[in-house]
């Protein structure tokens, strides 16, 4: 059994004790890191506003100033090729006078890595129009539930993305046990037939 297979059947124990879960929880962020598979995150792929929504608030999680922008110098991404272009990015490029060389892939186009408008200190010369790619970079497609789905995933490439994985699992995992808690409290008769059975 191959890396990517011990991803795809990697899964959350949620009854774990927390000292036990974060140790499984930095296990399978290894193996992501290892495998170069993407890291699934807990939220389902929703429809198209939604799933803007998500991404916008955890990109807004992404530290990318201490970073040395990995993303735009190998390929970390999806697109091994270089990173995808769309033509009207092309021409808010050409607008602000910025030239970069691209590769063409049959009908598409892409910045081929290292990134030609990566600075010397790491950081996007283009930052507020860069293309749709980079802006939703590290978060993809790619985990499924046990029945089968979609869920948001992160890039294994990028470190804050990968404690971005890790405190929302932690997170999920306190929540999860304080609600059996708070359930067990507003509704002890519940919990009285349940222990019953």
């Amino acid at each position: 059994m191959g890396k990517k297979d011990v991803m795809k059947r990697f899964v959350i124990d949620y009854d774990l004790p927390l000292d036990k879960f974060v140790i499984e929880l930095d296990r399978f962020i290894q193996l992501s890191v290892e495998a170069e598979s993407v890291m699934p995150l807990p939220i389902e792929l929703g429809n198209g506003e939604s799933l803007l929504g998500q991404v916008a608030f955890l990109n807004s999680m992404l530290n990318c100033k201490t970073c040395n922008a990995p993303c735009c110098k190998e390929d970390t991404a999806v697109e091994k090729e270089g990173i995808g272009i769309l033509d009207c990015e092309i021409a808010a490029f050409e607008l602000n006078n910025y030239n970069i060389p691209l590769n063409k892939l049959g009908t598409k186009h892409a910045i081929s890595y290292p990134c030609p408008l990566l600075t010397s200190d790491d950081r996007c010369r283009a930052y507020d129009i860069r293309p749709l790619a980079c802006m939703l970079f590290p978060f993809q497609p790619g985990g499924t539930t046990e029945d089968g789905k979609q869920l948001l995933s992160v890039s294994h490439g990028c470190p804050s993305a990968r404690e971005i994985v890790k405190q929302t699992y932690i997170n999920l995992w306190r929540l999860i046990h304080r609600m059996e808690v708070v359930m067990a409290e507003l509704h002890p008769k519940n919990q009285a037939k349940q222990a019953q059975k």
